[in-house]
């Protein structure tokens, strides 16, 4: 075949590709999601979810570090101690600073308006007092 991606019989079934063997006009179906040696799947792609920025992780860490302890929620996540207690130090970047500031100017410019204005209103008021903002970001 010339290389076309055959769909599997069902949703569960692993994507297949249709492969020349030796020239000959034969071919073979190669899983494009090979597995390995003990059956299972390869798992390089499939923890994407779990697989967060680490602030993301560090501040689930810190809300719950009265319910676990921290050494087991960082070998759970495979972050660092150190790192999280380096984050728990951490001075805000501008950027976060920035942000906290434009969320509570936001807020207060949503609630005077009766919670009426919406993102493009909102973008409008804020560049009329001078400050550069997009409406995805204030999205």
């Amino acid at each position: 075949m010339d290389g076309r991606v055959q769909e599997g019989r069902s949703a569960s079934l692993s994507r297949q590709r249709s492969v020349e063997v030796g020239g000959q006009g034969y071919t073979r179906l190669a899983e494009t999601n090979p597995r390995s040696g003990r059956g299972e799947r390869d798992f390089k792609k499939g923890d994407a979810l779990l697989r967060q920025r680490p602030a993301l992780i560090y501040t689930f860490i810190h809300d719950h570090r009265f319910k676990c302890r921290v050494s087991k929620m960082c070998d759970a996540f495979q972050v660092s101690r150190s790192g999280y207690y380096k984050w728990t130090r951490r001075k805000p970047s501008k950027r976060e600073h920035r942000r906290k500031h434009l969320e509570r100017r936001i807020r207060r410019i949503f609630l005077d308006s009766r919670r009426l204005y919406g993102s493009p209103k909102i973008t409008e008021v804020l560049r009329k007092e001078g400050v550069p903002v997009s409406e995805k970001t204030v999205m």
